[in-house]
C-alpha cells in the first residue's frame, strides 16, 4: 500500500510540472492535427494576432525538445514592433508527441492591450532541438457555409515572411481590468 501511495504521489507531482496556465484562458488555437518546426533552423518565428480583451498575462505554446534543456525567450510586441514584455524560460527535455506538449509562459506583469491593434508573439532560442507546433491554415468548408476569417489565427511569420500555417498558442489574462 505504501509503494502504491508513493507512486501516486509522484504521479501527481509530475503532473504539477506540466504546463497549465494560471489566470483566465482568453483564446486558444490548438487543433490536434499539427506539425513541428525546429526553431533554430529558421529565421526568427513569430505569431501575429489581434485580441478581443484588454490585457495579456501569459501564453501557452505547444513544443517538444528532444535534446538537453535550453532557454526560450517569448516576446510580446505591438503592431509597431515595440517590445511590450518578454520572458525567458527553460524548456526541459520533452518528447516529440503527436500534438505537442503544452508549455505555459507567464509574463512578469500583465500587459494592457488594445482590441483594435495587432500584436505578435516572437520566439527566440539557440536550443537546436526545440520545436514549436503549428497547423496548416487551409480549412474545409461545407458546401454553403460562410467563410468567416478570424484575425486571432493570422499566418505565422518566419522573419518577415508570412507562412501557410499558424502556430498553436493560447492567451491568458490573470486579472480582469
Amino acid at each position: 500500500k505504501k509503494a502504491v501511495g508513493i507512486v501516486f504521489a509522484l504521479s501527481i507531482l509530475l503532473l504539477a510540472f506540466r504546463a497549465y496556465g494560471h489566470g483566465s484562458l482568453m483564446f486558444e488555437f490548438a487543433p490536434d492535427i499539427s506539425n513541428a518546426l525546429q526553431i533554430a533552423s529558421v529565421q526568427t518565428p513569430s505569431q501575429p494576432f489581434t485580441i478581443t480583451n484588454d490585457a495579456i498575462s501569459g501564453v501557452d505554446l505547444w513544443v517538444h525538445n528532444t535534446g538537453s534543456s535550453g532557454s526560450l525567450t517569448v516576446e510580446l510586441r505591438n503592431e509597431n514592433n515595440v517590445l511590450l514584455t518578454s520572458r525567458t524560460v527553460t524548456i526541459p527535455t520533452l518528447p516529440a508527441v503527436w500534438a505537442g506538449n503544452r508549455f505555459h509562459v507567464d509574463f512578469t506583469t500583465q500587459v494592457a492591450v488594445n482590441a483594435s491593434q495587432t500584436y505578435k508573439l516572437r520566439f527566440i532560442t539557440a536550443a537546436p532541438s526545440l520545436s514549436l507546433y503549428y497547423t496548416n491554415r487551409a480549412e474545409i468548408l461545407q458546401h454553403n457555409a460562410a467563410y468567416l476569417p478570424t484575425s486571432l489565427t493570422l499566418p505565422a511569420l518566419l522573419g518577415q515572411q508570412e507562412q501557410e500555417f499558424t502556430f498553436k498558442y493560447a492567451i491568458y489574462e490573470t486579472q480582469e481590468t
